[in-house]
């Protein structure tokens, strides 16, 4: 620290001089104890910082008792919005929480559904699979079993039978 031009302590050193002197450099606290005009700033300070010590002690509230603030300074004026009521206040609270459990809501339902139409869409597909495979089986062979143990004894080709004219002709054993 170092003291003004007219080599008195400045008002940060007379403070720090208050608080704590053995925090002052020794050149510093040889000046406060030699310097009249100095040591009275001082005591001038400490009477002043004194004086508003007291003033708090008048004013400030004994520690048995609540101490409450006015109803308005508790609250407070809101300039920017200070035409809404507080009902308003209220009702879009309460909507904005509505809307929001109704979104929630539907994002559930609408997954529920689409997990729902992904099912049904495997269904179709697992049919569609059954399907192909029997016209699969048909191509080879059309004749439904029974049949084909009926005609297990037959020709295998039916146009042998036929005459030139296109006329099925039973075959004559001799």
């Amino acid at each position: 620290m170092r003291m003004q031009k007219d080599l008195h302590l400045d008002e940060e050193q007379l403070l720090c001089a208050i608080v704590e002197e053995s925090d002052l450099s020794p050149q510093v606290r040889g000046h406060l104890s030699s310097c009249l005009s100095c040591r009275e700033e001082k005591e001038r300070i400490e009477e002043s910082l004194a004086q508003m010590g007291r003033l708090a002690e008048r004013f400030a509230p004994s520690p048995g008792r609540k101490v409450a603030a006015p109803l308005e300074t508790v609250r407070g004026p809101r300039p920017w919005l200070s035409w809404v009521p507080e009902w308003k206040w209220t009702l879009t609270a309460g909507v904005t929480a509505a809307m929001a459990v109704v979104i929630a809501f539907g994002s559930f339902v609408f997954t529920v559904r689409q997990d729902r139409k992904a099912a049904n869409l495997y269904l179709e597909m697992l049919d569609d699979e059954r399907l192909i495979s029997e016209v699969s089986k048909l191509e080879e062979n059309a004749l439904p079993p029974f049949y084909l143990d009926i005609s297990d004894g037959a020709d295998q080709n039916p146009d042998e039978d036929l005459n030139e004219s296109g006329v099925w002709m039973p075959e004559h054993h001799a």
